[in-house]
C-alpha cells in the first residue's frame, strides 16, 4: 500500500514526584495513539472518455474517505500514448486545482487539451492520482491512495477532431468498403473490455457491415480492419457509419498491408450515450 502523506505524533510527557523523603525522579509516558486512515481515489464513472484536442475537457470527481479538519491540495501525474505531454514547449494538457477545504470530502478536477499541432488522429492520456499534501501540518491522519485499481487512475483519449450524431434510439451501423478488387478486408467491432460484439468475414470487395444494437450498453466501441488479402501497397477505404436519423463518411488509405491477418487496424472509435429516447454518438478517427 502506497503511503502518501504520513505524520504520526506521539506525545511524551514527564512528570516528576517529589516528597519529603525523596528527591527521585518517577518519569510518566503518555500512550501514543494510532493514526486515523483516510483513502483517496476517483469516484466517478467516466471511465470511457472522449474528448476533442483543441480546447476539449474531461471531468472527473476526487473523493476522501473522511473528512480532514484541514485544507489538503491534490496533485497528479499525466502520461501520454506518445510519451510526452509536451509540444514544441507548450503543455499538452492541463488541470484545475483540486483543494479540499476543511469537512469536505469530494471535489471536481478538470483536464483541458490543447492543440498539439500534430496529425496524430488520436492520443491517450492516463491521469493518476500522485499526491496530497497539507497547507499546515497534521498529526492526526495519513493519507493511502485506494486498493481498487480502477479508482486510481482515469484514461481519456482525445481526437484531432470529432464527429457528433444526436439520434433517436435504433440499431446504428459502420460499414466498410474498398475497391480494391484483390483486396480483402475482414472488419470487427469490440467494447472497451476488448471483447468482440460483432465480425464481417465477406469474400473479397464485399462491403462489411457491423451494427451497435440499440439494446447494446453505453460504451466506446473500436473498428478494426483485419487484412486477410493486400492487393496494393496503398489501399484506400471508406467507412460510413448511418443510425436512424444521421450519418457520417469517413475516408482513409491503408498502406503496406499484408495479408493472412499480418496487418490489423484500427480505424475509427465510436462512443454511445443513451440519455432517454435519445442517442449521442461521438466518432473519432483513431
Amino acid at each position: 500500500m502506497k503511503y502518501l502523506n504520513k505524520i504520526l505524533f506521539a506525545a511524551i510527557a514527564a512528570i516528576a514526584f517529589t516528597s519529603c523523603e525523596t528527591d527521585d525522579f518517577d518519569p510518566v509516558v503518555a500512550t501514543s495513539f494510532d493514526p486515523e486512515q483516510v483513502e483517496i481515489s476517483f469516484s466517478d464513472t467516466n471511465k470511457n472518455v472522449m474528448a476533442l484536442e483543441a480546447g476539449g475537457t474531461a471531468n472527473y470527481e476526487i473523493s476522501l474517505s473522511k473528512a480532514l479538519p484541514l485544507e489538503a491540495s491534490v496533485t497528479f501525474k499525466i502520461t501520454s500514448s506518445d510519451g510526452s505531454i509536451e509540444s514544441n514547449g507548450a503543455q499538452e494538457v492541463s488541470y484545475s486545482e483540486v483543494m479540499f477545504a476543511a469537512g469536505e470530502t469530494s471535489k471536481e478536477l478538470v483536464l483541458t487539451f490543447a492543440d498539439d499541432a500534430k496529425e496524430d488522429a488520436r492520443e491517450v492520456y492516463t491521469v493518476a492520482i500522485e499526491n496530497l499534501t497539507f497547507t499546515e501540518s497534521q498529526n492526526s491522519n495519513f493519507i493511502l491512495l485506494t486498493n481498487d485499481v480502477e479508482n486510481q487512475s482515469r484514461t481519456v483519449k482525445v481526437y484531432d477532431s470529432l464527429k457528433t450524431v444526436v439520434t433517436t434510439a435504433g440499431d446504428a451501423t459502420v460499414t466498410l468498403s474498398w475497391r480494391d478488387a484483390a483486396t480483402d478486408f475482414d472488419f470487427g467491432m469490440f467494447n472497451s473490455a476488448g471483447s468482440s460484439i460483432d465480425f464481417g468475414s465477406a469474400f473479397n470487395t464485399t462491403p462489411e457491415t457491423l451494427t451497435i444494437l440499440e439494446a447494446e450498453a453505453d460504451d466506446i466501441f473500436t473498428f478494426t480492419i483485419y487484412v486477410w488479402e493486400a492487393g496494393s501497397n496503398a489501399i484506400d477505404y471508406n467507412l460510413e457509419f448511418v443510425s436512424p436519423t444521421g450519418s457520417e463518411n469517413f475516408t482513409d488509405t491503408l498502406i503496406n498491408a499484408s495479408g493472412f491477418y499480418d496487418t490489423i487496424e484500427d480505424t475509427l472509435e465510436i462512443s454511445k450515450t443513451t440519455n432517454g429516447s435519445e442517442v449521442t454518438y461521438l466518432i473519432g478517427k483513431v
